[in-house]
């Protein structure tokens, strides 16, 4: 099992949270998309800060913040990551230097993701399915983490039988996430636990083809329980919504 360190975990949460945001809100991506081009500008200039101006300073950008001044606002807001000094340059904190790497790859991976299903003009129902189906991407998405974390906050505020399905979700959520950090334990026990809480709700539930997710993650646990590793990322099942 890979261990993750702290400062590994720290930027996990603070970039997962600017995802989820995202997510919830259009203009709320201000905050990842800034991280995104900045990353761009790094990489370009082999440069350890730059004003924001000039950071934002290519036409499409200047067309992106008109239409999402409040988010830019409200997302500027990110001083867990970044220091900005009194003459508007942006650089990160010198403890996250080293890890420049590793936030760059997941901005880009958060941003390709939001701005895909912003363009695409994804519709999301009113209440809890238009929400699943938010979690539902990310799980599909591969980012079971942030998945978990955006669950978590829905199963928070619901009860009785949708608090339990929700469960469920957040099971199948943390048992990839496992495997991601080789934890192969841990993604077979919350697969099962998951299967079990999930059993109940079959065949549809909420607009999740429950019945189909079963099937994919008894077949899953096969494999992976036969093969003894973790070299079955591609088969993964996806969780299907029926509208």
């Amino acid at each position: 099992m890979r261990r993750r360190s702290k400062i590994e975990v720290e930027i996990r949460n603070t970039l997962s949270e600017f995802l989820i945001l995202s997510l919830k809100a259009r203009e709320m991506s201000a905050a990842l998309y800034i991280i995104f081009r900045f990353c761009q500008f790094m990489k370009e200039k082999s440069k350890n800060r730059i004003r924001l101006t000039e950071l934002l300073n290519h036409e499409k950008d200047i067309l992106w913040l008109q239409h999402n001044r409040e988010g830019v606002s409200k997302g500027l807001n990110f001083h867990t990551i970044f220091e900005i000094d009194s003459e508007n340059y942006i650089k990160l904190k010198s403890r996250f230097e080293r890890q420049l790497s590793g936030i760059c790859n997941k901005s880009r991976l958060y941003w390709d993701f939001i701005s895909s299903l912003y363009s695409k003009k994804e519709a999301f129902k009113v209440g809890i399915v238009g929400e699943i189906k938010k979690g539902v991407l990310l799980f599909n998405g591969g980012f079971y983490f942030e998945c978990h974390e955006f669950l978590e906050e829905l199963w928070k505020k619901e009860k009785g039988r949708e608090k339990e399905f929700l469960k469920g979700l957040i099971h199948s959520a943390v048992a990839f996430y496992h495997l991601e950090y080789e934890n192969y334990k841990g993604t077979v026990n919350y697969l099962r636990r998951s299967y079990k809480r999930l059993k109940e709700f079959e065949p549809i539930f909420l607009d999740v083809d429950v019945r189909a997710f079963l099937s994919d993650v008894d077949n899953f646990l096969k494999s992976f329980e036969k093969s003894g590793s973790g070299n079955l990322k591609e088969a993964i099942p996806k969780i299907r919504m029926v509208k």
